[in-house]
């Protein structure tokens, strides 16, 4: 018989109930406090107005570089709330999209539509990746529940809701956390189907799947991990030819999944044959080459499916700037992930994760009585089902050039969430003590995610020293993702001492539609006010919009001299002001000559 559900222990205890209610109520309210805070991120500026292009002319070669779903959900508010139905060609007979148009120029045409109401149409695009951050919220303490018991089914919950990793992703229109929640899903209904051989779960496991792959291309990973979750299930279920029958099933939720992943896409170029495109990626062309015999067979999912693969896999093949502990590599570092969990996660967390090992390995050795160690052999395997898909994603990142942030790893997030739940239920333990500890961890945890709220963006923990120190240690998404822009402008109102500005914001909005007045910084040092996003003063070249909203191209590291001097203020946690005057501009020379002197004294070193 199946597991009592989450559901059902709620039913039955008012108490759990309530903390239920509470914790998912108080998740909710933090998600959207950051939402309503955050100005457009980078890449929602282009992703919520291509997801109204799909919605209403329902085409999707807007942009192939992500699946549709996901930007197709969070723009389906402005379906009511925005001034326009016309596409970004200003036809609103024609639909798809323009020879030319970039991104940003989707954004720029939505944002000239929707004038003052711009803002909280981003808030309204918001709103259903809240919503939805809830529910795989319930359904992390569901997992945890039918693994572990309801008491880790409430730690699961708890970790999730409180974590500033998934609040920050709840708060935007973005695919990631979408995604991550899918993949929860699609390993709570593999673990399901090889313990009980259901149908139904055949069914749901078929179309997480297929709904993980319409929302970020890193869901094709499931047509490979779904199997060996299945499989782990039936062996530790004692199923009779667990092999035999998770390929058949296998074969079952893949049929189901590319079925969802076509009728994503409404069947749009379904039946292409391998021939007929032109792949940019190395690694798609090589197939293409070596399945040349079959090339005129079709090839069974949506065009644009295959072609968005092509082109993230193009985007992984080429060099992209990584930053890690104050250096810059187009390679990539292998160590960065391990950085990014050290330094992202809360310490008690990583406390609980250490904790929870360490019991596993613990009654790994205890064989008191033969029902303890089939009890050990049960919880190894789920630890198993859990922590294998972990280790994927961990190291295909790790060997991925494109080291972005931790959103790029975060479908592994709510497996750890789930497994680090056991360590307040463990058979092997003094249940008390163990219990205690673990509930005040999560305690922490949560007070860890309050902290700097609303910038869960740029959280680092204790031992990283905190947001103010994120700027050495990390890039990108980590913390500067364009989000306090709004803050800078209400910061510049109560400061008009502060003109004639020089801004190098890193975003795709263009600041001066917030009625900033500015220009760009100069190559060398000038006096004035000076204001810049954390990623451009670590150096990363990024198009930088200029008062009229053209862009400037930048290269790596083009204000270097920044970073001499002192901020004046931090705007949130991404972005601070300069003043600059003669004095330290002559500070600037005088260092710049020492160092030079420098380096020749220590090259005449060498060469003696």
């Amino acid at each position: 018989m199946p597991p009592e559900s989450f559901f059902s222990c709620c039913r039955k205890s008012p108490r759990i109930a309530a903390i239920v209610i509470i914790v998912l109520a108080t998740h909710g309210i933090l998600a959207f406090s950051t939402a309503r805070y955050c100005s457009v991120t980078h890449d929602e500026y282009w992703h919520i107005p291509v997801g109204l292009l799909n919605l209403q002319h329902r085409q999707f070669d807007y942009d192939d570089l992500n699946p549709p779903l996901g930007r197709m959900v969070a723009a389906f508010p402005l379906l009511f709330l925005a001034n326009s139905r016309h596409d970004a060609t200003g036809d609103s007979n024609h639909a798809g999209p323009k020879p030319g148009k970039t991104l940003t120029d989707y954004g720029d045409d939505f944002l000239a539509e929707q004038d003052d109401r711009y803002q909280s149409l981003i808030v309204a695009a918001r709103i259903p990746t809240v919503i939805l951050s809830v529910l795989f919220a319930f359904v992390a303490a569901t997992f945890a529940t039918e693994l572990f018991g309801s008491k880790s089914g409430l730690a699961a919950l708890i970790l999730w809701s409180f974590s500033p990793a998934m609040i920050s992703n709840a708060a935007l229109a973005t695919n990631d956390s979408f995604v991550s929640g899918m993949f929860l899903v699609a390993f709570w209904r593999a673990w399901r189907l090889g313990q009980f051989w259901s149908r139904r779960d055949v069914g749901y496991l078929g179309a997480s799947i297929g709904i993980a792959c319409l929302v970020k291309f890193t869901g094709v990973l499931l047509f490979a991990l779904a199997p060996v979750t299945v499989l782990i299930s039936a062996i530790i279920a004692h199923q009779n030819s667990a092999v035999r029958q998770t390929i058949y099933r296998t074969i079952a939720f893949v049929m189901i999944a590319v079925l969802v992943i076509n009728a994503g896409y409404l069947f749009q170029g379904t039946g292409a044959t391998l021939k007929s495109y032109s792949f940019q990626s190395s690694a798609l062309q090589s197939i293409q080459k070596t399945f040349s015999v079959v090339g005129s067979l079709p090839v069974l999912v949506p065009y644009s499916f295959v072609t968005g693969i092509d082109h993230q896999k193009m985007m992984l093949e080429s060099a992209h700037p990584v930053f890690l502990n104050r250096e810059w590599s187009e390679d990539g570092f292998r160590s960065y992930y391990f950085y990014v969990l050290a330094w992202k996660l809360p310490h008690a967390f990583q406390v609980l994760f250490l904790l929870t090992m360490w019991t596993w390995f613990r009654g790994r050795r205890l064989k008191a009585t033969n029902t303890g160690s089939l009890a050990g052999t049960a919880i190894s395997g789920k630890f198993l089902a859990l922590l294998l898909p972990t280790a994927v994603l961990l190291t295909i990142g790790t060997f991925s050039g494109m080291q972005l942030g931790l959103r790029y790893v975060l479908p592994a997030m709510p497996l750890l969430f789930v497994c680090v739940s056991q360590s307040i239920s463990s058979p092997w333990l003094n249940r008390s003590k163990l219990m205690t500890f673990s509930a005040w961890g999560i305690v922490i945890c949560s007070i860890a995610a309050v902290r700097f709220h609303p910038h869960h963006i740029a959280y680092f923990n204790e031992l990283a020293g905190g947001p103010d120190n994120g700027i050495n240690l990390l890039s990108d998404s980590n913390i500067d993702w364009g989000q306090d822009l709004i803050a800078l402008k209400q910061y510049l109102n109560k400061h008009p001492e502060i003109e004639n500005i020089r801004l190098a914001y890193f975003g795709t909005f263009p600041p001066g539609e917030l009625g900033i007045q500015y220009e760009l910084p100069s190559r060398t040092p000038e006096p004035g006010w000076y204001v810049l996003s954390v990623n451009i003063i670590q150096g990363r070249p990024n198009p930088l919009r200029r008062q009229d909203g053209s862009t400037d191209n930048t290269s790596i590291d083009p204000f270097s001299y920044i970073r001499f001097f002192r901020p004046v203020a931090t705007i949130g946690k991404s972005i601070r002001v300069y003043h600059i005057d003669e004095q330290g501009i002559a500070d600037l020379a005088t260092a710049v000559r020492r160092a030079k002197v420098e380096m020749q004294m220590q090259s005449r070193r060498k060469d003696y």
